[in-house]
């Protein structure tokens, strides 16, 4: 049986007064009976109340009607929506987190509520169990399956990250293996600018399919002739995706953030993307582990990822495939080599993973 909206709770679901499984008829259903009950037109007596209900009830109804929106609201509750920091430390990781946390680490989380609010037990790739109860979550980072991100020599080589200072043009990342300056990669894939097999991504932004959209997998293949790559859903889906509807779930350096500078230089990961507001939602190692919306611009990515051009001058590069051979922080710049051959350099706000 389903729950009795109220109006006055800070859940969304609470507010149209369905359950968290429901679906978007049912949704809809509970929307458009609230939005009649509530309409200001027909409650003159007391309009201004009724404004702010109908308000209210609409809110609910765009976040949860919205599949990209309501995986975000689902993972990271309103500041996820809005862009904001909300702490993810033992006593302020929801379950769900803990779950998205520890899978996108390569391990697994629960949650239970005791008396410090959530507490977070996490098991790694090797099935030791770890309690983040009163523990500093770092470590939770250096021992789960992030060894395995292509080059990173396991989490442990990522504890330098939070002194890096200025980062001058030729710094190397310590353990990240992120090349600076006029240090170059090499590439020996017959077509560099194409996202590898098994790559880990998050769809979004589809029209035709929108009940993928938020649905994270893995590439399988790439079709240069039809210019879509086929990926293998968590849910068992295959689908056909463009490269602009696929975020990769990328390993980046935070960079020039002034609301937030002490996360400059920690390293985090992309974890996926809003296509409103055109930013990254991305989790990051800092003193405690972080949830937070950056724009592109202040994500660095590492060289040999491939990306797709957007916001260029000249239209014509715009949606271009290219992959990352160079990253000049003091610049702000990637050189980059396209997919005709040709290498330019670009801003850091004109690439996406």
């Amino acid at each position: 049986m389903a729950p009795a909206p109220n109006l006055k709770s800070a859940d969304f679901y609470e507010v149209l007064g369905v359950a968290r499984d429901a679906s978007d008829a049912q949704i809809t259903k509970a929307y458009r009976k609230l939005a009649q009950k509530h309409h200001p037109d027909k409650n003159l007596a007391r309009k201004e109340q009724a404004e702010e209900e109908f308000k209210c009830i609409a809110e609910a109804y765009d976040v949860l009607h919205d599949p990209e929106k309501r995986k975000l609201y689902d993972r990271f509750g309103k500041e996820g929506l809005q862009g904001g920091v909300p702490e993810a430390g033992a006593a302020g990781m929801s379950p769900d987190q803990a779950d998205m946390f520890a899978n996108l680490f390569g391990g697994h989380g629960h949650g239970g509520h005791g008396h410090g609010g959530t507490r977070v037990i996490f098991t790694g790739p090797d099935g030791m169990s770890m309690d983040a109860d009163g523990i500093d979550l770092s470590d939770i980072f250096m021992s789960m399956g992030m060894g395995g991100m292509g080059g990173m020599g396991g989490m442990g080589g990522m504890g330098g990250m939070g002194g890096m200072g200025g980062m001058g043009g030729n710094m190397s990342m310590g353990g990240m293996g992120f090349p600076m300056g006029g240090s170059r990669s090499r590439s020996s894939h017959r077509d560099s600018c194409a996202i590898r097999s098994g790559t880990e991504v998050v769809v979004h932004g589809l029209n035709k399919a929108k009940e993928h959209n938020g649905k994270r997998g893995h590439v399988r293949s790439f079709d240069g002739h039809r210019g879509r790559y086929e990926v293998q859903l968590e849910d068992g889906n295959v689908i056909h995706a463009r490269v602009e509807n696929l975020t990769q779930n990328c390993v980046v350096q935070v960079h020039g953030l002034t609301s937030k500078p002490e996360l400059n230089g920690q390293a985090g990961q992309i974890a996926g993307f809003d296509g409103a507001s055109g930013r990254y939602v991305v989790l990051v190692q800092a003193s405690s582990p972080t949830v937070v919306s950056l724009q592109p611009g202040n994500c660095i990515l590492r060289p040999q990822t491939c990306v797709h051009l957007r916001g260029l001058s000249k239209d014509e590069l715009n949606g271009s495939r290219a992959q990352i051979r160079e990253v000049d922080v003091q610049a702000g710049r990637y050189l980059v080599h396209l997919q005709n051959g040709k290498q330019i350099k670009v801003k850091f706000e004109n690439v996406l993973c």
